[in-house]
């Protein structure tokens, strides 16, 4: 049921929905988070959701360690069909996360409206 419920929220959310309160837990205890990921650069050329690039960025820029794969607990599994992630993590992984997350999506915002010196249109020429 718990499974159920992350897959409907992640189709629903707009960012991130935390599947278990973690502002009370332990700062070592490891929770779930729904991650959607469809409006960030993790699709191949064809359109496929390929969201291993960021994974590799998100376990670089917390600790490595603390993944399953460095011998730590925290994990994620891909939801291809909703475009996300559920990662679970604790708290202060979660909070570097949601940063990061945001500032890709700030920076990707700034370049469509040409905030960073470049046309918002590639077919726009300086005056």
């Amino acid at each position: 049921m718990l499974a159920f419920a992350i897959i409907c929220s992640c189709a629903a959310s707009d960012s991130v929905a935390v599947a278990q309160d973690g502002r009370n837990a332990d700062v070592n205890q490891v929770f779930p988070a729904v991650y959607r990921f469809s409006d960030l650069p993790v699709f191949t050329a064809d359109g496929q959701f390929y969201p291993k690039l960021m994974m590799r960025m998100i376990r670089a820029m917390t600790s490595p360690s603390d993944w399953e794969e460095g011998g730590g607990k925290s994990t994620y599994t891909s939801y291809p069909q909703n475009l996300c992630l559920v990662i679970s993590t604790h708290r202060q992984n979660h909070d570097k996360i949601t940063k990061m997350l945001n500032e890709i999506r700030s920076h990707r915002a700034a370049v469509r409206s040409g905030e960073h010196g470049e046309p918002a249109d590639a077919d726009e020429s300086p005056s």
